[in-house]
């Protein structure tokens, strides 16, 4: 009997009523005394013991609780619905009163014992199962138990977070084939009631029928086949882009000036990030080497190019102090005085300017009031007396003297600098950087480069299929 003859049995239930307009107690009680428990429900309710009975299985998934991709399992609520025809229990309703179906302990009925072949936990979970059963007056009978089923399911992570995996939930039953035998109405899983779930995708593949050969016996099974596939944003925001952004920092180092001395921290502490990503994330995959996946290699790539820029690093710092330390002072062209002196002296008194910039202005601002208070010439001199020039500002006159004490400007910069735009002063750092530098930066760059893209056409080339 098909889902629609089950269906529409129980409208007739629905409009008829299971018991009629006439149905009393006492009929109900005929009906589960001389009908439902007047037969053992330890054999199979078939007149001719030596035919099949045909159960028909159907299974609704009601929502995905949990995937283990560790331990490479998943937990699901299933709702099954079971029907076969009972030939022992079958009766008039005109003889009691009406009544079409009654709702019996599923205890004193014959069930079919059905396991579940893939299961982590007990693999007789419906043995005491008290589920609703409905045996209606022409001998169908309607079993619909359900539960949390734990069930393994075999994961490659491979291609994780992109990743996609085939799982499925095997039924067997105790008689042999020759008992028993398992047919379903549908061609894969039904959906109607499914809750869909926040991390996976699901989607219904389809349902294999075979037998299992235990020994000399052939057993009926029953796989219930659909797919898994992860929804991807949350691994790509909190797993991949951080990863990716913390992966072209070590490129940078070679950008940071070398007077700075953060070269080694900054390496170092990139390092030390791409360790502790890689530490976070191996507790997300299962401990084999079956199914490597590819973001771990991609991280251990990282990692290795992590230390190569730190590596790298620490020779260029080497070899520049044993340049520094090679190099002797130059010598003003103009009075054959250290200029490296004069320069530190200069670069000090600027400092000190720049702090103070606010008291000597308003010091230079005093000094030229009083030079316009001063008597000109005509007020009240003689004009053959000419007062001899004199700079009024001894802000002014220091800075120049110190500045021409230096005998050159020293790399300082202008003043006219800060008022340039943004990229300006970037490519006048470009612009200074060492040939050397420059080129470990390209280098370092491309390496990070060709790491990400290949690693994204494997991930999402695989993904488009």
């Amino acid at each position: 009997m098909g889902k629609v003859d089950v269906f529409l049995l129980f409208l007739f239930a629905l409009f008829r009523g299971s018991r009629g307009a006439y149905t009393t107690l006492k009929d109900v009680q005929n009906v589960f005394s001389n009908i439902v428990q007047a037969k053992d429900h330890r054999h199979r309710p078939v007149l001719n013991q030596s035919k099949p009975l045909i159960v028909r299985i159907n299974l609704e998934l009601v929502s995905l609780v949990d995937v283990d991709e560790v331990h490479q399992t998943m937990s699901t609520n299933v709702l099954l619905t079971l029907t076969w025809q009972d030939e022992f229990r079958t009766w008039k309703p005109v003889d009691y009163g009406g009544l079409t179906s009654v709702s019996p302990d599923p205890l004193d009925v014959w069930r079919p014992r059905l396991f579940v072949s893939n299961t982590i936990a007990e693999r007789d979970m419906f043995k005491d199962d008290y589920a609703p059963l409905t045996v209606f007056f022409n001998g169908t009978t309607v079993w619909q138990p359900g539960g949390i089923l734990h069930t393994s399911c075999p994961m490659r992570l491979a291609r994780y977070p992109f990743d996609k995996h085939s799982c499925r939930f095997a039924f067997t039953t105790g008689e042999s084939q020759e008992e028993i035998q398992f047919k379903t109405d549908h061609q894969n899983i039904s959906l109607d009631f499914y809750e869909p779930n926040g991390e996976w995708d699901l989607s219904p593949a389809s349902i294999d029928l075979s037998v299992e050969k235990r020994g000399r016996e052939g057993l009926p099974s029953l796989s219930f086949n659909f797919q898994l596939q992860r929804k991807v944003s949350y691994a790509i925001l909190c797993i991949l882009m951080p990863v990716i952004v913390i992966s072209s920092l070590p490129a940078l180092v070679f950008v940071t000036p070398v007077e700075s001395g953060e070269r080694v921290t900054f390496s170092i502490t990139v390092f030390l990030s791409l360790t502790f990503s890689t530490e976070q994330m191996s507790g997300n995959f299962p401990k084999n080497s079956e199914s490597l996946p590819l973001l771990v290699i991609y991280l251990a790539c990282l990692l290795m190019y992590s230390s190569l820029a730190v590596c790298v690093n620490l020779i260029v710092l080497l070899k520049q102090n044993k340049i520094e330390g090679d190099d002797k002072p130059s010598v003003d062209c103009a009075e054959g005085n250290d200029s490296s002196e004069d320069f530190d002296r200069t670069r000090t008194f600027v400092s000190i300017s720049d702090k103070y910039d606010l008291l000597f202005s308003s010091a230079q601002e005093r000094e030229e009031r009083h030079c316009d208070a001063r008597p000109k010439i005509g007020q009240g001199h003689h004009p053959k007396f000419r007062p001899a020039q004199k700079t009024c500002s001894r802000f002014g006159t220091a800075l120049k003297n110190q500045t021409e004490r230096a005998g050159c400007d020293g790399g300082l910069p202008s003043s006219s600098d800060s008022k340039r735009p943004s990229y300006f002063r970037m490519a006048s750092v470009l612009k200074h950087m060492n040939q050397k530098d420059l080129i470990l930066f390209v280098l370092f760059a491309g390496i990070w480069l060709v790491l990400a893209v290949v690693f994204l056409i494997l991930q999402i080339g695989d993904y488009a299929k």
